[in-house]
């Protein structure tokens, strides 16, 4: 490896690497129906603009009686004159002497100004005339304000107002948004056909058994998930093993079909890691390999041509912490940026103080506290797979200082 990019400088060299998009179509409704979880993180290719106002009408926010507001003098008693509830159309209110019973959500009558809540008030049953009329009074310890508990028309969004921006990544609750806006279809950046290629010769399925010099394959369905999960599906995977002849036919493979190839395992200087000799023979251009980073310091990457489109391979260590460290640090964050959806990371307090004394950016395991604050996790190197799933994601210390104290925010990355 040459020398040791810093991670802002592996960042600076990822950031012009391109990355193509195309857009799709969904069908809202087929999608909840049959697999909402697809919609989580995907991004969108258009602004959606709302078709009315939000909300449509003056929106009534306690249940108690609607009124007239009457500055001159200040009524406390009315007549009711009926009850109106959620999803009744409007109706009058004729009289500053009336008032209506309304719920929650229903549509303020025309001419009301005014809610009060029921726990303000006292109903009385008269009879006058032979007919039984309810009074409603205003309780001696209470008072009332114009245009208290409505929900004006149009307060939230007016008609044809963007309601969600292009490039909006969908969380759970956009959701709610979407389908109170009537939204029919809904148009998204396709994310781009990714391989994961997993080198080992140590390596065998997870439902195997297991002899001594093996181990069960486990970061190739970690690093599906996490992609996934973050919306971005594994269009193929690969194994195999630790063999020149093998591991260059597999990426020849790659770089013809995807447009986004991520390899782990066989990049460091072992003499059976042969990714990167079989990427150089590739005609792969190298970007940078090594990064000043605790774990996943034999961190790649490289770019290919085919017929004119940019192809980046990641290559990523093989040991666990390294590969998924790696994947959230650089790949998912590189792809979020290309669709213009990425989020800066939290910051979040360590919970007590941290001593590094190494020239190198340290992303140490981290699982959050009740106070929300950052506990380190222990572990016994990058390869252990125990810690990692007793985390919650990794906090980010910086190169330039080699202690940092309790209390001290810092970048958080969540693997959920």
């Amino acid at each position: 490896m040459k020398k040791l990019l810093e991670v802002s400088e592996a960042e600076k060299k990822l950031a012009p690497i391109p990355i193509a998009f195309k857009t799709k179509t969904l069908d809202l409704a087929r999608v909840l129906r049959s697999e909402a979880h697809f919609l989580l993180n995907k991004v969108t290719a258009k602004a959606i603009k709302t078709d009315r106002d939000y909300p449509p009408y003056d929106r009534i926010c306690l249940d108690g009686i609607a009124i007239r507001y009457d500055e001159k003098t200040l009524r406390r008693e009315w007549q009711v004159r009926g009850m109106i509830k959620a999803g009744d159309e409007p109706v009058r209110l004729e009289s500053q002497l009336l008032a209506w019973e309304v719920n929650t959500g229903g549509v303020l009558p025309i001419l009301a100004d005014t809610v009060i809540p029921y726990e303000h008030l006292t109903f009385v049953k008269k009879k006058i005339a032979g007919k039984t009329l309810t009074l409603a009074f205003l309780k001696d310890n209470h008072g009332y304000q114009k245009n208290q508990n409505i929900h004006p028309k149009g307060s939230d969004l007016k008609k044809n107002e963007i309601a969600l921006p292009k490039n909006t990544r969908l969380l759970r609750q956009h959701i709610s948004l979407l389908t109170s806006l009537g939204v029919k279809e809904i148009k998204i950046l396709q994310p781009p056909q990714i391989t994961v290629i997993q080198t080992g010769s140590e390596l065998v399925p997870f439902t195997s058994k297991a002899f001594p010099h093996q181990i069960r394959i486990s970061n190739l369905w970690q690093m599906k998930m996490q992609l996934e999960s973050e919306g971005f599906p594994v269009a193929a995977s690969e194994i195999v093993p630790d063999d020149f002849k093998a591991t260059t036919k597999a990426l020849k493979n790659a770089l013809a079909q995807f447009d986004l190839i991520i390899v782990i395992g066989g990049i460091s200087k072992g003499k059976f890691d042969f990714v990167k000799k079989s990427l150089t023979q590739l005609k792969v251009k190298e970007i940078f390999h090594g990064v000043a980073q605790r774990p996943g310091k034999p961190f790649y990457l490289g770019c290919f041509t085919r017929r004119g489109k940019k192809i980046p391979i990641f290559s990523l260590p093989g040991n666990p912490q390294s590969a998924l460290v790696c994947l959230k640090r650089y790949v998912i964050s590189f792809l979020f940026k290309k669709l213009k959806a990425y989020r800066k990371p939290l910051k979040i307090e360590l919970a007590s103080d941290v001593t590094f004394n190494k020239p190198l950016t340290l992303f140490q395991l981290v699982h959050l506290n009740e106070q929300g604050q950052a506990v380190a996790v222990k572990h016994q190197g990058s390869g252990d797979f125990n810690a990692l799933a007793k985390s919650d994601g990794f906090i980010e210390l910086p190169q330039n200082k080699n202690q940092f104290f309790k209390g001290e925010k810092l970048d958080y990355y969540s693997w959920h």
